[in-house]
């Protein structure tokens, strides 16, 4: 960010403390947003955990609806202290309160003071029976659901996660890289460099593709998702067109031919021209006498140590940032 040409306005991550704390200390003019994704799966793994429990049963038929909520209270705002409210208005509607937030007791809303649903809608002739405030067990399935917010400070750490951008894209570019650069092989550097380079080429054609409208959405694929245990759909797409390999081969066969190709290129180690397939096997064979794997094989784990390593990620970077979140419980009246 400090090389980069334009001024850098934000910055989207994964929860991560250690890169919490970097932005805080050598970047304070950059805003440094929360990935939605990783946010939100954090919360569901949480929440599958107690799926099953006996408390959170009356809150069961609600799970879904409340993931599509909190993506909705990111994406929707574009402002934290909004999506933060939005976020536990979500606790007034499965109550059958959709008005009059301001006279909330338990919480002081001041940007949102009624549901933005419409009575008419399809999805509230078929949402699952309201909850009951005078019902104890009832009450207990929303204490349960109230902790997992509570826990990693999530609720006031939902006004950092970014409403624009997630860093989907650049897992999907890694996803590409490793195709061409598998992390099972060893390069030397111009080598990784020249593979890191043609995956960026291959990814930039795809999306360029998706852009213009030439690669669309065919179909999609039903598949088993083992987080949620439920199943999920993926997109099919178009084939992809691959007509840059030959663009790009051309221009080097070009470059060559007008004697633009530089002499001080340095051949890598994996750039080395054998004369026969014998003296590349014994190249390899000798390579292979030390035996990475064996020296990991050997390591050990260290034994847990107690403090701040027993805390959760969420919890360790809620400290990092100062912040501190108490609710009050609900209870019956």
């Amino acid at each position: 960010m400090e090389t980069y040409d334009d001024q850098v306005d934000s910055f989207t991550t994964d929860r991560s403390k250690s890169i919490a704390t970097m932005m805080i200390d050598e970047f304070p003019t950059v805003i440094h947003y929360l990935d939605s994704w990783h946010f939100i799966r954090s919360l569901a793994l949480d929440l599958m955990k107690r799926r099953e429990q006996k408390q959170f049963a009356p809150m069961k038929p609600w799970f879904r609806s409340f993931i599509n909520h909190v993506y909705w209270s990111i994406q929707s705002s574009g402002d934290g202290d909004t999506a933060k409210e939005k976020l536990l208005s979500f606790f007034l509607h499965i109550t059958d309160i959709h008005e009059g937030f301001e006279n909330c007791e338990w919480f002081k809303f001041r940007l949102i003071k009624s549901c933005e649903h419409s009575e008419s809608q399809k999805q509230l002739k078929n949402h699952p029976d309201y909850l009951n405030l005078n019902d104890e067990a009832h009450l207990k399935s929303m204490n349960v659901l109230m902790a997992v917010l509570q826990k990693g400070n999530r609720i006031d750490a939902i006004k950092q996660v970014s409403p624009y951008f997630a860093t989907s894209s650049v897992e999907s570019f890694n996803s590409r890289a490793a195709h061409y650069a598998s992390k099972k092989v060893y390069y030397s550097l111009d080598g990784f460099k020249n593979r890191t380079q043609i995956a960026i080429l291959d990814w930039n054609s795809k999306q360029l593709d998706e852009m213009n409208g030439t690669r669309v959405v065919i179909g999609e694929k039903r598949f088993f998702n083992k987080s949620t245990k439920q199943y999920s759909f993926r997109k099919i797409k178009t084939e992809p067109d691959f007509s840059w390999r030959n663009d790009t081969a051309n221009i080097g066969i070009r470059l060559y031919k007008d004697d633009k190709v530089t002499d001080d290129y340095e051949t890598g180690d994996d750039d080395i021209e054998y004369e026969d397939e014998q003296d590349y096997d014994s190249e390899v064979r000798a390579s292979q006498q030390f035996n990475a794997d064996e020296l990991w094989n050997r390591l050990e784990l260290c034994g847990d140590i107690q403090g701040e390593d027993d805390m959760t990620e969420e919890e360790q970077y809620g400290e990092s940032i100062g912040i501190k979140t108490e609710f009050t419980v609900f209870a019956k009246k």
